[in-house]
Order: structure tokens, then C-alpha cells, then sequence
């Protein structure tokens, strides 16, 4: 048998090697998108990650692009409105792409680098979680991948988004894990690190609470899915699956209202949501923090 043993810098990883892919930055870690005639600052720590340097601080939020805030100005998103109704300082590990999995173990490697937060508030896709790119046996997939692939000779995680619907049932190496890899395998491992860092928090009394999103899979986390999850700190969020809410409607003419900057219904791309769902988001963790809901 024929095992690749060698991930040396997979089995310890420190939070600035997995943090987003880095794009051409200035001299400040900031970086201009342009959408649609909107122009977003992702600005970026010392790190790599969309927050304020690391350390210190009492909140930490966990997600994916959503949570990171693709297509939004920093302050619409809801890790900063969140810290803004609590008074508190936030450090956000969120990156585009990113599973329930691979932010629990950044969670981790923060815990290591650095401190304890008071809370932990996250955001998660379900379908997704991190294998390694075994050479020969699964194909590379750059646009789930961390780092600059086709120029590195390192060994890597890729992101798989397991299949939601039917999958591949015919398949050759190297294989495509996106279309071979069924959504039960996500569920199973992400839940089960989600349960590790429950426990964690439990322990070292850090206030923990996280939901999920899915577009696809709306009505099996409302009727299933939520009956099935063992943990207090889990919630839905009814909003995150309403297009349109007919609330705080004062914001309503401001630009990224009902969807991030990278919304673009001519070429058919739906984007991200606006910041009137993160104030929704924001709003009920603040309620369930302070025990109100």
C-alpha cells in the first residue's frame, strides 16, 4: 500500500497558513472589489483575516462568506453590528468558502495563539468540510482551495461542497470530491467538531451559540434537522430564508439593502445577502445572549 504521509504543514497549522488566499494587497492589507459599480474595502490583518489584529478580544465569529461579508462594507455585516450592540471587541476567523469544520479548527488555533473569547457566534454552511488534496486520487479544485495551487509544491486542504442532490455513481481517479462525496458526510463530521467545541466551551465557560444556512436545504433544517441536533446553543434563524422582510424599512433605499454588492440579476448571480438579514442575524444573537429569547 501506497500512503502520503507527507502534510507536515496540514497536522499544525498556525491561523496565518490557513487564512483566505491573498490578493494583491497595499502596503495597509487592504484590498478594492468593484461590483456592479460598488466599490467594497476588504481590509485585512497582519494575519490575512477581515477583523482587527487578533487578541484581546471579547467576541470571536465563526461563518463563511456571509459571516466574512462578501459584497458589504465591513459595518453592515453582523460580527460588527453585533460588537457595536454588545459594546464589545470582535475578532471574525470567517472565510469565503469555508465549512462548520475548518472554522471549528481555526477556533481552536485562536484558542492557542491567543485567548479565550467571552462568546463565540457563528454562522455555517452544512454541505462543506476540508479533506486533503491526495495527488493522483482526488482533483484539484482551485475554487475550494486555499493558497496559490497550480505554483505551489506543498500539500494543501481543498474545500469540498458535498453534493446536496444526486451524485456522481460512475467515477475515476482522480476524482472530483465535489461530485462523489454525499451530504451526510458533511453533516456527520461538522456536527461532530461542532459538539468538540461545545464541550470546550462548556468547560472553559465560554457562551456559545451558532446556526445554519443552506439554500437549499431550508425545509430539512426546519422540520428535521433542528429536532435532531443535540445542543442548546444551536437556533434558527427564520430570516436568513425570507427573500424579502418587510422591516426596518428606514434603511430601506440605502444601497446592499436586501443584497451584498455582488448581486447581479442579469448574469443570473444571486450574491450574497444584504445587511438587512446581518441586522436580523445580529439582532437575535444579541437576544439570545442576553437571555431574552
Amino acid at each position: 500500500m501506497n500512503f502520503d504521509f507527507d502534510f507536515s504543514n496540514i497536522f499544525n497549522r498556525k491561523l496565518s497558513e490557513m487564512a483566505e488566499v491573498r490578493p494583491v494587497y497595499d502596503n495597509n492589507f487592504l484590498h478594492k472589489m468593484v461590483y456592479n459599480d460598488h466599490t467594497i474595502e476588504y481590509q485585512y490583518n497582519k494575519l490575512g483575516y477581515r477583523s482587527k489584529d487578533f487578541g484581546e478580544k471579547d467576541i470571536l465569529t465563526l461563518g463563511c462568506s456571509y459571516t466574512f461579508g462578501t459584497g458589504l462594507h465591513v459595518k453592515d455585516t453582523w460580527p460588527s453590528i453585533l460588537s457595536d450592540k454588545m459594546n464589545m471587541q470582535y475578532a471574525n476567523l470567517a472565510i469565503p468558502g469555508d465549512s462548520m469544520q475548518g472554522q471549528v479548527i481555526k477556533a481552536f488555533q485562536y484558542f492557542k495563539e491567543f485567548d479565550h473569547p467571552k462568546y463565540i457566534f457563528g454562522v455555517f454552511p452544512i454541505a462543506r468540510f476540508e479533506m486533503p488534496y491526495v495527488e493522483n486520487k482526488m482533483c484539484k479544485k482551485d475554487n475550494w482551495s486555499d493558497g496559490n495551487i497550480e505554483n505551489s509544491k506543498l500539500k494543501f486542504i481543498q474545500k469540498c461542497a458535498c453534493s446536496i442532490n444526486d451524485f456522481d455513481t460512475i467515477s475515476k481517479a482522480p476524482h472530483n470530491p465535489n461530485q462523489i462525496m454525499p451530504v451526510e458526510f458533511s453533516i456527520f463530521y461538522n456536527l461532530m467538531f461542532m459538539q468538540i467545541l461545545e464541550q470546550y466551551c462548556l468547560s472553559h465557560k465560554i457562551k456559545i451559540f451558532w446556526t445554519i444556512w443552506e439554500r437549499d436545504m431550508e425545509d430539512y433544517f426546519q422540520d428535521k434537522l433542528k429536532n435532531k441536533i443535540n445542543s442548546n446553543n444551536f437556533f434558527i434563524e427564520k430570516s436568513l430564508f425570507l427573500e424579502t422582510l418587510p422591516c426596518h424599512q428606514k434603511y430601506k433605499n440605502e444601497p446592499m439593502f436586501d443584497w451584498a454588492a455582488d448581486f447581479n440579476p442579469k448574469n443570473n448571480v444571486k450574491g450574497h445577502w444584504g445587511f438587512h438579514k446581518h441586522i436580523h442575524l445580529a439582532e437575535t444573537m444579541h437576544s439570545i445572549a442576553h437571555g431574552i429569547i
